[in-house]
């Protein structure tokens, strides 16, 4: 009983707090992809030992839009050191903005998957990668 008033209340307040205009990179997620896809690279020393893997980013943007706390989270610390440095370098975003239309602070995620292509299907390698908003693949022969 306790456990579905808190739920109830979780609801109501979040209702309140949820963005009604969520945050933005500015040209919408097209130009978004474009960025992403032309600034990140796949580190020689992650290829060297074919790391692969699928690398998420936490970010906030700020109610300015300045990219704010990011952090990647991953098994390769050459990939996620990447991806790090690629969300910090974003521009600003369009700040999200709240029911009154003010702007407000906003979490996101962008996930990257980093596959290595040896004349095969990379992305049947690392299934995730098929979800990803970015796939950032190196070729082998």
């Amino acid at each position: 009983m306790r456990s579905i008033l808190l739920a109830l209340v979780f609801c109501f307040v979040s209702s309140f707090i949820w963005a009604q205009k969520p945050a933005q990179y500015v040209g919408g997620r097209s130009e978004m992809l474009k960025f992403l896809a032309k600034n990140t690279r796949y580190p020689t020393a992650s290829q060297e030992v074919n790391a692969q893997g699928i690398i998420r980013a936490l970010f906030t943007v700020g109610t300015d839009g300045v990219i704010q706390e990011a952090k990647a989270n991953g098994e390769n610390s050459n990939l996620s050191e990447e991806v790090l440095r690629v969300v910090q370098t974003m521009p600003k975003w369009q700040a999200a903005k709240d029911k009154k239309g003010q702007p407000i602070i906003s979490t996101q995620e962008l996930v990257f998957a980093f596959v290595i292509d040896s004349k095969s299907s990379a992305v049947a390698k690392i299934p995730e990668a098929e979800k990803a908003d970015v796939v950032v693949t190196a070729y082998r022969d």
